[in-house]
């Protein structure tokens, strides 16, 4: 499954993130400043983007959505 995450660069964000890749997922994070997740940290199974993003900006918004459906899904077998 594709998600957007609003905020990963939080607390709640990052383990959410985390959580989503060890799934299998492929996640676009956003947030206001730039990605401050170490990837060493995220022990991806899924594929991981991140894009700058103020939700206020309907026209970012919609880059950002535009971006998520462009990223491919990887996903290991038997997941």
């Amino acid at each position: 499954m594709k998600i957007l995450i609003t905020g990963s660069n939080g607390l709640l964000g990052f383990y959410l993130v985390r959580d989503l890749l060890q799934q299998g997922h492929t996640v676009l994070g956003t947030g206001l400043g730039s990605d401050r997740i170490p990837p060493e940290h995220l022990g991806a199974s899924g594929h991981y983007a991140y894009q700058t993003l103020d939700i206020t900006d309907g026209a970012a918004v919609m880059e950002a959505t535009a971006l998520l459906a462009r990223l491919t899904h990887h996903r290991q077998r038997g997941s």
